[in-house]
Parts: C-alpha cells; structure tokens; sequence
C-alpha cells in the first residue's frame, strides 16, 4: 500500500531492504510467476484477517468493477473500500478484449466473497454498470437487492458514477435499503 501503485518497480522501492530495486524487482517477478504460489495460500488469510479488523469499524463497503490488466486479458476484482483506498480481497482474471463479462463470471465472485466474511459483518456491496444480471442476487445468499440505478437514471440524474446494483448484507441475515 505504501507504494499507491501495483507496478512491480513502484512496490520495489517501498521495500526496506539492502538490495537493488532491479534485483528486487526481478525477485518478485519470479515469485509470482512460480506456479506453486497461489492466491489461496499467500493471499486470502491477509485478506481475512483484514476484513475481521474492519467490521470493528462499522459497515464493510465493497465494490466490485471490472478492468483490462496485461495483454488481452481482463479482470473482475471486489475491493473493500478504506480510507478513500480500494484494497483488492478478490479476483478472477479472464482472457478477452475489453467489456463486459458474463454474469457466471460475477455470481462466482461474489461466492467467493460470500465466503471470506466475516459472520457479524454489515456490508454493502457496489456495482458498477455491468452488474445488472438479474440471476446474480440468487446467488448471493442472504444478499437481496437494495438500489439499482438503471443506465437511462444515470443521465437524468448527471452522475458521473455508474453504480448500478447496491447489496445490503447484515451479519445477523437481515438485509435493507
């Protein structure tokens, strides 16, 4: 986080250590190209752990968007919302050109992130344009659809955001607006 950017060069510098950046650099491009590092093991407890500290502080605001990352390829990442930072819990990267993904692609996500929170989470959960699909909240558990904001309200109403879909979640399996 100290580095404000995910280039391997910009996290390189942020590192205190005695080594070269360039040698740090290529040490951690190494590593994660090694196909025995995974998300599972060297990610997902951080990402736990960091999601129990914040239900301490209130309501868990996650958003979840869509972005092209590295040659033709595109990734659907939910983050927690922090100090006006987005911190990546969760991802699914996908080869393709640019647009929207397909709604098995979100419903596999948002499961994936159904399972890491925390029980006595409150959490309200955002989506850009592309999570309109109308299977999606049946597969959010105890997720029900609080706001959507269809595409024609975006123009009327001159938000620059385009949040279309708000989940409201609270960890006693009550949901709200």
């Amino acid at each position: 986080m100290g580095s404000k950017r995910t280039n391997l060069p910009a996290i390189a510098s942020k590192v205190p250590d005695r080594t070269k950046r360039e040698s740090r650099v290529k040490r951690f491009s190494r590593w994660m190209q090694n196909e025995r590092i995974n998300a599972e093991i060297y990610f997902l407890p951080y990402a736990e752990v960091l999601l129990g500290s914040l239900v301490a502080h209130g309501i868990l605001l996650l958003a979840m968007d869509g972005s092209e990352v590295g040659r033709k390829c595109k990734a659907l990442m939910v983050s927690v919302i922090y100090r006006k930072r987005a911190l990546p819990i969760a991802w699914i990267v996908v080869q393709g050109n640019k647009g929207h993904f397909p709604e098995e692609i979100h419903v596999q996500l948002v499961e994936q992130v159904h399972a890491m929170m925390p029980e006595e989470a409150d959490v309200v959960f955002l989506g850009d344009g592309e999570f309109d699909g109308i299977t999606l909240p049946g597969h959010c558990g105890p997720l029900r659809v609080a706001i959507r904001l269809p595409h024609s309200q975006e123009h009327e109403t001159g938000s620059r955001r385009r949040y279309a879909a708000c989940f409201r979640y609270f960890g006693d399996g009550s949901s709200s607006l």
